[in-house]
């Protein structure tokens, strides 16, 4: 199944599974929670925790954005994680249990968004 397969892949095919993962947890909520702690885990502690080595070399200063042709596959697979947990909440925005899925997505947004795009605030301080 994918979620057997995410520990092992390649970066180039993670982000790939992890899009499919968006679209089941958006489209397929009562199956997306079959395997959502082992997700849920996986992406969090494998994929957005663990930090992206930035070249100097490739970083250009002036642009704030890249475009999606440039952007990396760890990147990618970081965004698209984002979105499934995104997608999970607003499938069950009418539960009964939405406020118990979607508080942990809530917070995280809000650190990614208090601490510049990380986890933490010591991100780029360097």
């Amino acid at each position: 199944s994918v979620v057997e397969e995410l520990p092992n892949c390649e970066p180039e095919r993670l982000a790939g599974l992890i899009a499919a993962l968006a679209q089941v947890a958006r489209f397929a909520p009562a199956a997306f929670e079959h395997k959502s702690d082992v997700i849920t885990t996986f992406l969090l502690k494998k994929v957005l925790m663990v930090p992206v080595p930035l070249d100097p070399d490739e970083m250009d200063v002036d642009e704030e954005w890249i475009s999606d042709e440039d952007m990396s596959f760890t990147l990618r697979a970081k965004i698209l994680a984002l979105k499934v947990f995104r997608y999970r909440s607003l499938a069950h925005a009418g539960d009964e249990q939405a406020v118990e899925i979607s508080t942990p997505v809530f917070k995280m947004f809000t650190t990614l968004l208090e601490y510049g795009g990380s986890f933490t605030g010591e991100a780029g301080e360097e």
